[in-house]
């Protein structure tokens, strides 16, 4: 096993832990509010963002797949584990949005951003699964690559000027600090 590897698998180790004891705490007390979920979901983010981008050196191709299996279990979520996937939970920020009364410019820009994020991930999911069943390391490196891109993208960091609204934008409507 090489290090960056082992790494990602401590961080995973580490977040999976706080989040079960988060949920253990949770069970005494008033649900997480929206900017706690969301400040957990862009620790998840990054997390993702940095497997990814450890993924797409992986020296084999074997390690290529441990890696994409990774991702797709953060990114679609897994049932023994106590964290819903970032895909699931993205939806849950869009039922959450579209239950409660904003302004409506506001509420249509939250919705969009929160369907961006979405699109994105799904996206970045398919690329997780194709770099999984890719027999070579140069297409599942590419499909790598292909689900940090994603991964950025459903951020929504402006670049150039051009903001195509995700993850960013819903930080800052609910003061939740953003660093990137």
């Amino acid at each position: 096993m090489n290090k960056p590897r082992i790494m990602v698998a401590i961080a995973v180790a580490m977040l999976v832990a706080a989040g079960q004891a988060c949920v253990a705490q949770s069970d005494n007390s008033a649900p997480p509010s929206i900017e706690q979920r969301l400040g957990g979901f862009a620790d998840r983010m990054r997390l993702g963002l940095s497997i990814a981008s450890v993924a797409a050196f992986s020296p084999t191709v074997s390690d290529a797949h441990g890696q994409a299996e990774r991702l797709i279990v953060l990114l679609r979520g897994d049932p023994h584990e106590a964290a819903p996937g970032l895909l699931p939970e993205a939806a849950s920020f869009s039922d959450w949005i579209a239950a409660r009364s904003f302004a409506p410019s506001l509420q249509v820009a939250l919705l969009g951003a929160t369907a961006n994020v979405q699109g994105f991930l799904r996206l970045a999911i398919e690329a997780a699964i194709s770099a999984d069943r890719d027999r070579s390391l140069a297409n599942a490196t590419e499909d790598l690559l292909s689900v940090y891109a994603y991964l950025l993208a459903a951020w929504g960091q402006p670049i150039d000027g051009i903001v195509v609204p995700g993850l960013v934008m819903l930080l800052r409507a609910f003061d939740v600090p953003v660093t990137s």
